[in-house]
Parts: C-alpha cells; sequence; structure tokens
C-alpha cells in the first residue's frame, strides 16, 4: 500500500505535468499544421489552393449540419470523415489528386481552428518565428 503522503505528492505531480506539458503539446499540433499547409501550398497553384480551401470550408460546414440533423452521428469522429470522404471527393472530381488523407485531415482541422477563433470561441495562442 502506497503512503498517503506519497499518493498526493505524485497526484500533485501529474498535475503539473499536466499543465506544462498541455501547452507544449498544443503549441507543437499548431506549427505542425502550419508546416503541412506550407508543404500543400507548395506543391500547388493559386487557383486549386483557391479550390482546396473552399472546398475543405463547404466540407467542415456540410458536416457539421449533417451531424446536427442526425444524418451522422453527432461526433467529432464521425463529422471529420465525413468532411475527409466529402474533400476527397470533391478534389477529385476537379482533377486535384496530389493531397493524402492526412494533409486534408490537416487543412480540416486549420479550418475548425479558424471558424472557432472566428466565432470568438477558441484563442490561440501565436507562436513566435512562423
Amino acid at each position: 500500500m502506497i503512503p498517503d503522503e506519497l499518493q498526493v505528492f505524485a497526484a500533485a505531480l501529474a498535475k503539473e505535468a499536466i499543465n506544462v506539458l498541455v501547452p507544449l503539446l498544443i503549441t507543437f499540433l499548431v506549427l505542425l499544421i502550419r508546416k503541412g499547409k506550407q508543404y500543400i501550398e507548395a506543391r500547388l497553384t493559386e487557383r486549386q489552393l483557391g479550390i482546396v480551401r473552399e472546398v475543405v470550408k463547404v466540407s467542415v460546414r456540410a458536416a457539421e449540419q449533417s451531424g446536427l440533423i442526425g444524418l451522422i452521428l453527432n461526433t467529432a469522429e464521425s463529422k471529420k470523415e465525413y468532411a475527409v470522404a466529402a474533400v476527397q471527393k470533391a478534389l477529385q472530381l476537379r482533377g486535384i489528386t496530389r493531397i493524402d488523407v492526412d494533409e486534408i485531415s490537416d487543412w480540416i482541422e486549420a479550418a475548425i481552428r479558424e471558424g472557432l477563433q472566428d466565432a470568438g470561441i477558441v484563442e490561440v495562442v501565436e507562436v513566435r518565428g512562423q
């Protein structure tokens, strides 16, 4: 059996570790998404980038609405799967095939983050040097 003092110490240590690691993880993910977008943008024409941006925005909105009205499960995972499939199909119809599922996922995450920021729901800390 672990002494009570040790349990309290371990709990406090775990809490502090989470308080330190979560912001670092969020910062890392933001940087990773930005790098992914930069990589994609370097491979596509301006016209294609415009199409990708619009297709992603519309697909994210469609997924959200589909979840709200019950066409799909109203969970983040189901809505993201729906959005990824919609983006893949729309881009394929437009002849844009050089974007893989992970890249589409990054674009969707960025669109969701931007939508939440625009709505004033979340505030993203800017990372210097980017």
